[in-house]
């Protein structure tokens, strides 16, 4: 019998059929493998949830700096914020109805983008938001 060799390029064997991803690695949207530590997931999920309630992202990243998988988090959940605060800012200072309606809508897309990061946190998923995660991974906190 045939040994089965893994390309690590593909992460299929030599008949073909993809090889499960080990327990230490988790998937992008993109596809890539981003490694994470089980523990550093189990011990900070609390926190990466705690990180997209606004402004507890600040604590979460003054307090658990030694936590990569909470340390992500807290960075898209505090851009997150500064996009909200910034909106919020605009709005009281423009008294227009149309851009009223159009920030209500932004801020509606930043509520489901919590969502989905508290899902992410929750499911012990390191995957960048759409446009706030290259914000958040270019950020050196």
């Amino acid at each position: 019998m045939e040994e089965q060799q893994i390309d690590p390029a593909t992460n299929q064997d030599n008949s073909g059929s993809v090889a499960p991803v080990e327990a230490s690695q988790k998937s992008t949207p993109t596809g890539q493998s981003v490694p994470v530590q089980d523990n550093d997931i189990k011990e900070n999920k609390i926190w990466a949830v705690l990180s997209y309630i606004w402004i507890l992202s600040i604590f979460v990243l003054l307090l658990k700096k030694d936590s990569a998988y909470a340390h992500y988090h807290a960075k898209q959940g505090f851009v997150l914020f500064l996009v909200s605060v910034a909106l919020s800012v605009i709005d009281w200072f423009v008294h227009s109805s149309l851009a009223g309606f159009a920030i209500w809508i932004l801020q509606v897309v930043l509520l489901v983008f919590v969502i989905v990061g508290i899902v992410n946190a929750v499911n012990g998923k390191k995957a960048p938001l759409p446009l706030i995660g290259e914000m958040a991974e270019g950020m050196n906190i």
